[in-house]
């Protein structure tokens, strides 16, 4: 029974420097993007980095992690540059949920991460739409499909792609090498 103990908690201990690096990089994505990115005047929109780390992580670790990582992510998006609206928890975490369940039956390589991460862009388009809904009420809606949510879904999938090779690579040091050698975390 001890033996069962101390590999659960060895298991935890993993999970929670994982998590660890998860939250700095995070961190540093919401403060890119809620003060670089949303000063760019070439951009159509601003696009959510922490989605795309989200996504990731739910393609590289487990669900709970993922599922973990998503509620962080919210919080940090929201606390680093929410407008009044505090969903984004909730809604990272559906797109954890949803991203894993999927990536649950996938390889952990980056091709599974691009098939994977039309989810998170449309899980981030309905957190902006129920946020246009909820701040303006009625609008039009082919006005915003077309001026917000399709740049918003093309903006950030294209900022998301690099994310998977640098937060792979931030938790690689993390990893067991028979982990590693069969592509499980």
């Amino acid at each position: 029974m001890n033996v069962g103990r101390r590999r659960e908690r060895s298991e935890y201990l993993e999970m929670a420097k994982r998590l660890s690096v998860y939250a700095v990089i995070m961190f540093l994505l919401a403060i890119v993007q809620n003060s670089f990115l949303s000063r760019l005047n070439i951009l159509p929109v601003t696009p959510c980095l922490v989605i795309g780390a989200v996504a990731v992580i739910a393609v590289i670790d487990s669900m709970e992690t993922a599922a973990i990582g998503g509620i962080v992510g919210g919080l940090m998006t929201d606390a680093l540059g929410g407008d009044g609206i505090y969903l984004s928890p909730l809604f990272f975490f559906i797109t954890a949920l949803l991203v894993a369940v999927f990536a649950s039956k996938m390889m952990t390589a980056f091709p599974s991460f691009m098939a994977l991460m039309p989810i998170a862009c449309l899980t981030n388009g309905g957190l902006t739409l129920l946020r246009i809904f909820l701040l303006y009420g009625t609008v039009e809606w082919g006005h915003v499909a077309l001026r917000v949510l399709l740049p918003e879904f093309i903006c950030v999938f294209c900022f998301a792609l690099p994310l998977y090779p640098l937060i792979r690579l931030c938790v690689l040091p993390m990893l067991r090498r028979g982990a590693i050698m069969k592509g499980v975390i």
